[in-house]
Order: C-alpha cells, then sequence, then structure tokens
C-alpha cells in the first residue's frame, strides 16, 4: 500500500484511500457516514462516488482484504494474479509498465 501511496504521477494516496475505504466499507457501512464527514476533499472524488453503493450492502458473504481487492481489480484488468506485477507497474520504469499504468485507472477498483 506504501509503494501505491508514494506514486504522485497517478495520484497514488487517492487509491490507496479508495482501496482502504472499499475494503472497510465492506465489512462496516455504517463507516460510509464517517468518511463523509471526515475526509470531504475523498468524498468528492470518483472513487468516492462509484463505492456509495455500499454504505447500503449489509452481506457477509465476502469482505475483502486489501490483497484480494488488489489481486481481483489487477486480474480482471491484466489477466494475471501477481501482485509483485501490481507493485512493479506502480513504480517508474520500463515503457511496458508505463502502458500498465495507464490502464490502471479503467480498471474496476470501486465497481
Amino acid at each position: 500500500m506504501s509503494k501505491i501511496a508514494a506514486n504522485d504521477l497517478y495520484d497514488g494516496n487517492q487509491l490507496r484511500k479508495a482501496i482502504d475505504y472499499f475494503c472497510h466499507l465492506a465489512v462496516a457501512p455504517e463507516f460510509f457516514s464517517r468518511i463523509e464527514k471526515g475526509d470531504k476533499a475523498f468524498a468528492k472524488s470518483d472513487y468516492f462516488q462509484k463505492m456509495r453503493w455500499l454504505k447500503d450492502v449489509n452481506d457477509d458473504l465476502y469482505d475483502p482484504s486489501y490483497t484480494d481487492m488488489l489481486r481481483v481489480a489487477f486480474t480482471s484488468e491484466f489477466k494475471r494474479g501477481k501482485l509483485q506485477d501490481l507493485v512493479d507497474c506502480c513504480q517508474v520504469g520500463t515503457s511496458r509498465r508505463s502502458n500498465m499504468r495507464k490502464r490502471l485507472p479503467r480498471n474496476h477498483l470501486v465497481a
């Protein structure tokens, strides 16, 4: 998570918050109003708008961890599940990694 947050080029801190808040809301939907009041900048983001549906879901069928969230998002976009590949693409480097990073915002990190 720290490597994601450190990536200023792709707004890593907002992405890290989206992952963190998504996983938290999946377990505790009542946390929605605390985010709305306590992190007004994030509450205005597209990430937050796309995860609004979580406030109305109260089942415990699946409570994703950070690793689950990253693996599902990365696998759905890139058809691979190695988290090291995701870490690599978040770091500045080759053009292949750059192309992968460009695709990340399109990914369905938040439904």
